[in-house]
């Protein structure tokens, strides 16, 4: 999921979205998006504040927006241009975290956190959770291909 339709912004159809990207940029550089399985074409989008808003091809009126407001937006991903070593939230979910020195698991990656500061791995094990962050003092590398994500973690961030 890319965002969500939060409102409409003045009578001639802009929407007012939530977004779920690192930045405000890589959203408004999008072609498309879909709402309700709807393809959509982007005809402007414009940070504002912590939201974007965005014109798009057949929602011309404050009516036409207000009734997608709550409504999940999503995009393809090969419309994201990546740089290397930033991944989708939806990849390093079920990865296992493993320390990369001592190689103990830590657990899986059951949910990404969105704190403001930086984000946040959820990290699951035995029942109990974990609160790993996503920097670069604990964070060393991701292996998508074999599922594995090495860590060098704070020291208490585990009882093991």
């Amino acid at each position: 999921m890319a965002g969500e339709v939060v409102g409409a912004h003045g009578l001639d159809g802009t929407l007012k979205i939530k977004h779920q990207c690192d930045s405000a940029e890589i959203f408004c550089a999008l072609s498309y998006i879909y709402i309700d399985k709807e393809k959509k074409k982007l005809k402007k989008a414009a940070p504002h504040k912590n939201i974007i808003l965005v014109r798009l091809d057949g929602v011309n009126t404050a009516n036409e927006a207000t009734l997608l407001r709550g409504k999940p937006v999503y995009a393809e991903r090969e419309q994201f241009n990546l740089p290397a070593d930033t991944f989708f939230f939806a990849d390093l979910i079920g990865l296992t975290v493993e320390d990369a020195e001592t190689h103990i698991i830590y657990g899986v990656v059951s949910d990404m956190l969105r704190t403001g500061a930086h984000d946040v791995y959820e990290i699951e094990k035995d029942k109990k959770r974990y609160y790993m962050p996503a920097i670069k003092e604990c964070h060393i590398k991701v292996e998508l291909e074999n599922k594995k994500i090495f860590c060098k973690p704070l020291e208490g961030l585990f009882d093991l």
